[in-house]
């Protein structure tokens, strides 16, 4: 299911649903190398198209019309070279803030914590236990480098400009000392493509023009490609070569990068949130260049890295800390799939499951709804990772565990367990915060701030009134419905499902329930009916007096009187075990369903309807 947040302004109760920065959907596909092209604009969709097709893995082209553009497109990269540089760094960010916000005081006690942390070991408090560290992963550092941060930036050069006048000669050097500087304070290698309209362009530019783009740009003569734009065998030469040399500068910038990231992880001083977040990027950088078990590695080295749940902590800190380990699961489950380990990927998702289910009796009452969410969502996302990594239908034999309706129905049953923790909160809607605050996304996964701040977060109280709102209790229902729909389709479909037996019946039953619950009395008298056939045949006694009461509501509710006096009826009938406790109740129903006077085929239940209330 994607991700989701709520831009809330709580006296009002309105809510405005617009997309995550970092979405599950995004997590489920490796990210691919970003190349950045300058000058040359009519040939960029040439070379698009030859990074797309032609490159494995294939890389994106970010396309610039100008060389000049450079300074512009190429954002500088802030490298923290070690641990302790970071802790200063965000420490003085920290400490210049606090002044601000509290005149005059001291920020030695700030840097005091940076240097204490520098040194200790890893702290197992919380993601927002060290005072100069607001959060775990950046929310939109994975988009970033897809979209924005290329790891090459390709120079698309005429050759006529080197053989020009000496004018245009140095406007092209001014270009590229602007190239290199930016493409060096944002971490890139550069590579040129010299291009040419007509034959006589060698293969191998001259040295005398060669000398002075490498003078400029600091690169070595592989990285320099001629192309002759003449003919098609010219161009595709040529674009082949380009596009080799891109991928070897791509593969080796992400390499140097994971290195760098990974150097962070194994610092003794690292705290905990920091080796979760070094590892995160570790593991991303492994996936750009196609490096799956560095990548898997680093993933499990970020999970492992993160704080359990525990006593103490606050409603805000647990979320976080969830909706962390939810991004890290998913990227582990993605590899393990990809790399043909189904059974290590279930291995993951039970894991995964089991560490965190102590959540529940550390967050408050009102926050239940949002746990049970977030289970849900876990479940279903590793259900449609299943979908689309196993063959379907799957091979009769297969293992229950391995199959995506058992995920999809679990998640149901979560969003069932979500539905009536929602119902247990009491929710009065006039004890609502007075003052007007407004709500937006954080900076860092699983994080709220107050909208128009930098990092301002929620109040304890205000947090809680947001959770309270957030929900209603038609959407959480038809999410649920949604889930089972999703659930009972995969098993109907799959050939080692189980259609036709008890389980499947029990599914097609918790569907129709949760229609009742909706209101939906004429789809869940459908799916109840087809239910209670199954029931009778194998005379499942019990299972059939549960039916049958859900029937006579549906019955009441649609003001069916035939119906519900042929379902109390066939419930006197039923005396054997449970069933039997019910027989009377049903008996007076139905005795008093036949003595009411009716008005054709729609009339009311009659005077005699509350003694049935409970059956």
């Amino acid at each position: 299911m994607t991700r989701r947040h709520a831009e809330l302004l709580f006296s009002t109760s309105r809510i405005v649903v617009v997309d995550d920065a970092m979405r599950v959907d995004e997590l489920r596909t490796p990210p691919l190398a970003l190349v950045c092209a300058l000058g040359r604009a009519d040939v960029q969709p040439e070379l698009a198209e030859t990074l797309r097709t032609r490159a494995t893995p294939p890389l994106v082209l970010a396309s610039h019309p100008a060389i000049e553009d450079a300074p512009r497109v190429l954002v500088p990269r802030l490298r923290k070279r070690g641990v302790k540089q970071h802790l200063r760094t965000h420490a003085h960010g920290a400490s210049a803030a606090h002044d601000a916000h509290a005149r005059g005081v001291s920020s030695r006690a700030d840097h005091a914590n940076a240097d204490a942390a520098s040194t200790s070991a890893t702290s197992n408090a919380s993601l927002s236990s060290h005072p100069d560290i607001r959060g775990a992963l950046k929310r939109d550092w994975l988009l970033k480098h897809k979209q924005s941060k290329p790891a090459v930036v390709m120079a698309l050069l005429d050759n006529d400009v080197l053989d020009g006048s000496s004018d245009a000669r140095a406007q092209l050097t001014r270009s590229l000392e602007k190239l290199y500087g930016a493409a060096h304070n944002a971490g890139a290698y550069v590579c040129v493509v010299c291009l040419a309209a007509g034959p006589g362009l060698p293969e191998v530019l001259p040295e005398d023009k060669a000398s002075i783009i490498r003078k400029l740009l600091n690169i070595e003569n592989r990285s320099i490609v001629t192309l002759n734009t003449a003919t098609a065998q010219g161009r595709e030469h040529g674009w082949n070569k380009a596009m080799k040399v891109a991928q070897e500068l791509a593969i080796k910038m992400y390499g140097e990068e994971c290195d760098r990231m990974t150097a962070m992880v194994d610092d003794p001083g690292c705290p905990a949130v920091l080796r979760a977040r070094y590892a995160f990027k570790a593991g991303t950088y492994a996936e750009f260049r196609q490096d799956w078990v560095t990548a898997t590695k680093r993933y499990r080295t970020a999970y492992e890295a993160l704080p359990d749940v525990r006593a103490g902590m606050t409603t805000q800190d647990i979320i976080e800390t969830l909706e962390v380990s939810e991004v890290l699961h998913v990227k582990l489950c993605v590899l393990l799939l990809h790399s043909g380990s189904p059974t290590e990927a279930v291995h993951q998702i039970e894991k995964h499951m089991r560490r965190w289910s102590n959540a529940a009796s550390a967050l408050g009452q009102e926050a239940l709804p949002t746990f049970h969410e977030w289970r849900a969502r876990q479940y279903n996302v590793f259900g449609d990772l299943l979908e689309h990594r196993l063959p379907a239908p799957a091979p009769v034999g297969t293992p229950r565990t391995h199959l995506p309706a058992f995920y999809f129905h679990a998640a149901a049953q979560c969003s069932i367990a979500r539905r009536l923790a929602f119902d247990s909160v009491a929710f009065d809607s006039t004890a609502a915060p007075i003052e007007d605050v407004k709500v937006e996304l954080g900076s860092y996964v699983g994080q709220l701030k107050i909208a128009g701040t930098e990092n301002t977060r929620l109040t304890p109280e205000q947090y809680m009134a947001y959770l309270r709102v957030k929900d209603t209790r038609e959407t959480i229902s038809r999410e649920t419905i949604e889930l089972l729909t999703k659930a009972h389709d995969h098993y109907k479909e799959n050939s080692a499902g189980t259609a036709g037996g008890r389980s499947f019946a029990s599914l097609i039953a918790e569907l129709a329930n949760e229609y009742l619950h909706a209101g939906d009395y004429k789809s869940a008298r459908k799916l109840f009916t087809t239910v209670a056939v199954v029931y009778r045949r194998e005379r499942w006694t019990e299972l059939l007096c549960s039916v049958l009461l859900h029937l006579k509501t549906c019955a009441k509710a649609l003001r069916d009187d035939e119906a519900y006096l042929s379902i109390c009826l066939e419930m006197a009938a039923l005396n054997e075990g449970a069933a039997s406790e019910h027989a009377p109740a049903a008996f007076i129903a139905a005795y008093a369903a036949m003595n009411e006077p009716r008005s054709g085929a729609a009339g009311g239940g009659g005077e005699d309807e509350d003694e049935d209330e409970d059956d």
